[in-house]
């Protein structure tokens, strides 16, 4: 599903919110010319009764209906969003590894933030802009021009001059200096984090006053680069705003219509007004129309990275594991590698590879750096398609399997353990089949995992690196999954935790499979598989 998609079943309120809003300004429209017949009548001694009768009636109108399509817009929007933000986390949950790690999790958190929230401006604001930018200028000039001549025409040139500015000008002028300023602003940032977060290293290392020229530097180009853009851009913004300013529409309109009836005088000098104030908006409007299709294209794109199949099983493979962490029964699945081949970054990373990890055996991976073990243990948990071959569990493809299935039925530890916002109790349930254990069970997980020091109640995102993956190990003995892949786990731990830790993992009653590089944990072990 496209992004048109998520705004098709909010349609139908978004065309009903724009064409309340096109009546609200043509009733308003209407209102300036009832009022000018007023101004007609009274001139000529005659009743105002009607005109101005017509008129508080028009403006009532105008008053009523412009809020219920602004009501009607947001709750619109409000829809769209709702699906949007649905579809997009679907979507980067199927995201393949290779094509997860092109996308930084700052990357992913703008996309559903920042690019989001100009769609909402984009959409929300659609049946207003329709009306005010479209429908109110081309239907003043029309009623201008046919009760009144081309004459007052005269009166629209500062609108026209905004508009040439806020359309043509200003975007030509931004896209000579944007580069600049992205790469200006840019470099600030990064020289201050830089110089913020490694002020202790770069004093360490007597590189301190190296760091702080850097970031001079950078500071003195991000203000030339916005002095520039501010010198080009400045004065003519300013002679369009003056342009545009109500006091010389109307003197334009006067000097047109001085020597015409009252009446006449009147529908010219307010409809000059009513056509040009859109022009105020411009910038606004222009803005949000650029935002929101930046965004959309940006969205687009990733909407469109290939996903992850969708599986239907939910079941996972082979009889009930016991989730405690000294479980001894089970047996794990039947794990199957047939004539498997994976390209990333346009070369094979693994080619043609087959291997068979048997019901409860304890595997080793190893081999070089860029040999594709990683690789292989993202396959193995779905998180990779093949180019060609298959993974199966019990002979089940394991691609059948559905999105909550696939974590359940194999787990996979990556060397990048992340953590959620919480305590070290909460990430350790993320992954327990079981809620509402007690301390106790969490506790014996975190050491076996080599990490009894570790509180529950300490918040996970204040952990280092090694003690994250301790808890991501932790995981592993609290977990159903018949099928546990872990990558690198004793990378963090010395030699005497990292032998216990092993130990460990092997008497488990579940198909495991690690890559490690350090040969001294490679034996004994059922099976051992080498990658070149």
């Amino acid at each position: 599903m496209t992004i048109t998609g998520d705004l098709r079943p909010a349609l139908p309120r978004l065309l009903t919110a724009t064409a309340l809003a096109v009546t609200s300004d043509l009733a308003g429209l209407a209102a300036l010319l009832a009022l000018c017949r007023v101004v007609g009548a009274t001139a000529s001694g005659d009743s105002i009764t009607g005109p101005l009768s017509a008129t508080l009636v028009l403006w009532t109108l105008t008053a009523l209906l412009g809020p219920l399509a602004d009501l009607l817009s947001h709750r619109a929007e409000a829809q769209f969003e709702a699906s949007l933000r649905r579809h997009l986390a679907r979507h980067i949950l199927l995201l393949p590894w290779s094509v997860r790690n092109r996308y930084p999790a700052e990357v992913l958190r703008r996309r559903v933030t920042d690019d989001v929230h100009a769609l909402h401006h984009l959409v929300a604001h659609a049946p207003a802009d329709v009306a005010t930018f479209l429908v109110v200028p081309v239907a003043g000039v029309t009623v201008l021009v046919a009760s009144s001549g081309p004459a007052p025409l005269v009166a629209l040139v500062p609108a026209a001059v905004a508009a040439v500015f806020h359309l043509v000008l200003l975007p030509r002028i931004s896209a000579a200096l944007n580069d600049r300023r992205v790469t200006a602003v840019t470099g600030v940032v990064t020289a201050a984090e830089d110089y913020a977060r490694g002020a202790l290293v770069q004093r360490l290392y007597g590189a301190g006053a190296g760091a702080a020229r850097r970031y001079r530097e950078q500071v003195s180009e991000f203000s030339t680069a916005m002095v520039a853009w501010v010198n080009r851009s400045a004065p003519a913004a300013a002679v369009a705003e003056g342009l545009l300013r109500a006091a010389t529409t109307l003197a334009l309109a006067y000097a047109v219509a001085h020597d015409r009836p009252a009446e006449d005088l009147a529908r010219v000098m307010l409809l000059s007004l009513a056509v040009t104030a859109p022009a105020l908006k411009l910038g606004h409007g222009v803005d949000h129309i650029r935002a929101g299709a930046g965004a959309f294209r940006r969205l687009s794109a990733l909407l469109g990275e290939p996903a992850l199949p969708r599986g239907t099983l939910s079941t996972p493979p082979g009889p009930p594991v016991l989730s405690t962490p000294d479980a001894a029964d089970g047996h794990g699945v039947d794990l199957r590698v047939g004539n498997v081949t994976v390209r990333a970054g346009g070369r094979k990373v693994l080619d043609g590879l087959s291997a068979d990890f048997p019901p409860g055996s304890f595997t080793v991976v190893t081999g070089p750096s860029g040999a594709g073990k990683s690789t292989l243990l993202h396959t193995l948990a779905g998180l990779e398609v093949p180019e060609s071959g298959s993974v199966t569990l019990d002979g089940v493809p394991v691609t059948r399997f559905d999105a909550d299935t696939r974590p359940r039925t194999v787990l996979c530890t990556g060397q990048d353990a992340q953590v959620v916002d919480g305590t070290v109790r909460d990430n350790l349930l993320l992954t327990r089949a079981h809620p509402s254990p007690d301390g106790a069970e969490l506790n014996r997980a975190l050491e076996l995992a080599g990490a009894p020091e570790l509180d529950l109640d300490r918040q996970a995102t204040t952990l280092s690196g090694g003690e994250r993956q301790r808890v991501a190990v932790a995981r592993v003995f609290l977990s159903d999954a018949p099928v546990i892949l872990l990558d690198e786990p004793t990378s963090a731990l010395d030699p005497e935790r990292a032998r216990r830790l092993v130990a460990s993992l092997r008497a488990l009653p579940r198909t495991v499979v690690m890559v490690t590089h350090d040969h001294s944990l490679t034996e004994p072990t059922d099976h051992r598989l080498e990658l070149k």
